[in-house]
């Protein structure tokens, strides 16, 4: 019986542009949600990507332990801005998500 290999690369591409804005929550939640099946059925470059990302953005994540959620998201970078025309707008008090309102 063969090992079953998943293509992870729309996580990893979704994880790059969350890094990209400062998004660290929502790669927390990329990270809950994908961390298990990458690293049990991925394969190994997609492995490989996946560590090397969450190297990278291992320093976020203590800058926003101390100075808070989202503190490191880029309010200028078009993503976010589009998000936010639409109401969604990052609220430290949400645990997974840019919540509307």
């Amino acid at each position: 019986m063969s090992e079953t290999v998943t293509d992870f690369s729309f996580v990893l591409d979704a994880m790059r542009a969350d890094e990209e804005r400062g998004a660290y929550p929502e790669l927390a939640v990329h990270i809950g949600l994908y961390e298990a099946a990458i690293l049990e059925h991925g394969d190994e470059p997609i492995k490989a990507a996946y560590k090397a990302i969450k190297a990278r953005i291992e320093t976020g994540f203590e800058h926003e332990k101390t100075h808070g959620k989202w503190s490191l998201l880029k309010r200028d970078h078009p993503y976010t801005v589009e998000l936010e025309k639409y109401g969604f707008r990052p609220k430290a008090s949400s645990t997974t998500k840019l919540c509307l309102g």
